[in-house]
């Protein structure tokens, strides 16, 4: 059997690993009777699917756990964020032109990459089909992995008791961008690619993740919504018209690789 890929210790025994937590992306079924889509692979074949991806073996059950933790603790978050207009104090909103920029207040921004980070990482070392456009140079996936497994914990209490402790943060600069409203129109898609040499891209049908690993080639717009600063954590807000738009481009560019 496989050793773990994140402990690199324990035989990777688990099953059904979700690659993306599926808090992120289970309205990829919405709207579509009967409940399945279809995955075309590179050859023109299709394949039905039911379910958001999972991988066998690539984890130990110890391991998956950990994310698990984490995911349950952000699932939340994430519920919150969706729903930043009747949250009170949680955010602050500023207007830029058609987008709006979402400060989460009350959002560890140390737990928020260790989120992140835990899913770019787990798209990198993916062998599924629909991620083998991603992958991260290696010196940087081994980087994320030792972070991971120095600071995902067993517990509930002791993830929470470790935020203010962790400062081998990877210092890399991410954005997260999602649509002003969740509906039929707003339903982005699932997918991971490359976009150049040094940016990278993950689609989780309601959130967009922008990942670059050059200080130098990254955007300004990108670098100026970045959240490689530790010091709150930044969403961006997309009209429904700018969202579309991004959609497009991102399949369009997807499929011209």
């Amino acid at each position: 059997m496989n050793i773990c890929e994140l402990c690199k210790k324990n035989e990777a025994d688990k099953r059904n690993s979700h690659i993306i937590p599926k808090f992120l992306s289970k309205r990829l079924f919405e709207y579509t009777k009967p409940r399945h889509l279809l995955s075309i692979n590179r050859k023109g074949e299709p394949r039905k699917i039911q379910d958001t991806p999972k991988e066998h073996n690539i984890l130990c059950s110890q391991c998956e756990k950990r994310f698990e933790i984490l995911e349950t603790y952000f699932s939340k978050k994430i519920t919150s964020i969706n729903d930043f207009n009747n949250q009170g104090g949680k955010f602050f909103v500023e207007d830029y032109g058609e987008n709006q920029l979402l400060r989460c207040i009350k959002i560890n921004p140390t737990s928020f990459k260790l989120f992140i980070y835990s899913i770019i990482w787990r798209v990198s070392i993916s062998k599924l089909q629909i991620f083998e456009k991603f992958k991260l140079p290696e010196s940087i996936e081994s980087e994320l992995r030792f972070f991971l497994d120095e600071n995902l914990k067993s517990s509930h209490s002791k993830m929470l008791n470790s935020f203010e402790r962790i400062s081998n943060l990877p210092n890399y600069h991410f954005t997260v961008i999602k649509p002003i409203s969740r509906n039929d129109k707003t339903r982005g898609i699932l997918t991971a690619y490359q976009m150049a040499p040094n940016n990278f891209c993950i689609f989780t049908v309601d959130y967009l993740i922008f990942f670059f690993d050059k200080e130098e080639k990254i955007d300004p717009a990108f670098k100026f919504y970045s959240n490689k600063q530790n010091e709150i954590v930044k969403i961006v807000v997309s009209a429904v018209s700018g969202w579309q738009k991004l959609t497009k481009a991102v399949v369009f560019k997807m499929l011209r690789k």
